[in-house]
């Protein structure tokens, strides 16, 4: 019994640990895809989010920040995203809970501080809920019972985010029989096909640089364990025992796989787009480590993930995903002319630069003193706003602009952006 309440007690404190880092990520500016949603829905009815055919367009985020309306502190519209993530560290200890108590204590631990799931759990998009309702339908699906509540699981997984087709398609080869497959799988596979003829087919990429196939996976990789080395290991610990013992939750792994290879596409294919997989991925790797942690070999991969993980949860949590209206601020308090005017580079990526910033500037408008007038190039704006990995410039426009400011973020979200101002004429 008190073993019982000993282990309830550190339930309780990673949770505490897990809802106060996303608590405090969650404080941040809104990075692109976020104001873009949010611009999106406003006015819109619920027929018109689902009409609008944007690969940015989370059906389940567009209509929360439709229901909430424009609030006046945006953080507001993260509050599902943070809820699910908590959510996420307890359906974790539930799933490990059948296994061992150390299993479960483990899993729970690695939710709670995993970099890439602290980030998308406190940022206004899909991929937060997904993960929580996939979660939650493997939970019911390893009681085998309660098929409505999977069903309504399953639903507004897809909802969420699309990648959640995956996992479903891949949840019927577990443990499958004809009962449970009629039972739990078809009406969500219906509802999937719905979904799939009258939105997911129309769909357009809104845009992003492209990534080759093995760029994916080594991101996906480093996204995960901080370290591509540790996480292909903590991959062949899972893989080679869900072999051995001939685990149905194999397919949970190689169908993301088989869908990357098979995509039409794949250089619009990100890491994010695989986070439940591999979100599941630490959770089976969890468990061989938590059935053999007196080996000192599982023990120090985890405690390496567990280092990587929180030396980057503090570097998010310092940064963000960028200074954008911190930015926008900066140059109007140090603009004497009215209006300022800004211009867009992006350095090192194709696409429409200005749009971005445009759409930011949409955004953080209401927030800022001044009015800010974006200039399109030939036009020479007093301000100049370059996303590059470095600050570097063209040498053509280090003759016309200094270096003034720089506004950092880090992770997989946002950009750096390097503030140069016109130089005086000579």
């Amino acid at each position: 019994m008190k073993n019982l309440a000993r282990h309830h007690l550190l339930l309780i404190a990673i949770l505490l640990v897990g809802a106060g880092l996303r608590a405090i990520a969650m404080q941040d500016e809104f990075w692109l895809d976020e104001a873009w949603s949010a611009i999106d829905v406003r006015g819109q009815t619920i027929s018109q989010i689902y009409t609008t055919y944007v690969d940015n367009n989370h059906l389940l985020n567009s209509f929360w920040m439709r229901a909430v309306n424009n609030p006046s502190n945006w953080i507001v519209y993260r509050i599902p995203s943070v809820l699910a993530g908590i959510g996420s560290i307890a359906l974790a200890y539930t799933i490990g809970r059948r296994r061992n108590v150390a299993c479960a204590i483990l899993s729970a631990l690695v939710i709670a501080i995993s970099f890439p799931l602290l980030v998308y759990s406190t940022e206004a998009r899909g991929y937060s809920l997904a993960i929580f309702f996939a979660l939650a339908c493997y939970a019911l699906l390893l009681h085998n019972r309660w098929p409505i509540l999977y069903w309504l699981c399953a639903i507004l997984g897809l909802l969420s985010h699309l990648t959640f087709a995956v996992f479903l398609i891949s949840g019927v080869g577990f443990q499958p029989t004809r009962k449970k497959i009629l039972n739990f799988h078809m009406i969500p596979l219906v509802t999937l096909l719905i979904i799939y003829l009258t939105f997911a087919r129309h769909l357009k990429i809104a845009g992003g640089p492209p990534m080759q196939l093995f760029q994916v996976i080594w991101e996906t990789a480093r996204l995960f364990a901080g370290s591509a080395l540790l996480a292909f290991l903590l991959i062949l610990i899972s893989l080679i025992d869900l072999a051995r013992r001939r685990d149905s939750r194999l397919w949970m792994l190689v169908a993301p796989l088989l869908m990357l290879l098979a995509s039409s596409r794949p250089e619009i294919v990100y890491p994010r787009y695989f986070l439940i997989p591999a979100t599941f991925l630490l959770l089976l790797a969890t468990e061989e480590i938590a059935l053999v942690r007196r080996c000192a070999i599982p023990t120090a991969l985890f405690i390496a993930f567990a280092v990587c993980n929180l030396y980057r949860d503090v570097q998010f949590i310092r940064y963000g995903r960028g200074g954008y209206l911190t930015a926008f601020n900066y140059i109007a308090r140090n603009t004497p002319a009215n209006p300022p005017t800004v211009g867009a580079l992006w350095l090192g990526e194709a696409g429409d630069h200005d749009t971005r910033v445009r759409r930011l500037l949409e955004f953080y408008q209401p927030y800022i003193p001044k009015k800010i007038v974006l200039l399109k190039p030939p036009m020479q704006p007093e301000w100049l706003l370059v996303t590059s990995p470095t600050p570097q410039m063209p040498m053509i426009l280090l003759d016309h602009y200094q270096f003034e400011e720089v506004f950092p973020h880090y992770g997989p979200s946002g950009w750096t952006w390097y503030l140069y101002h016109r130089a005086p004429t000579r």
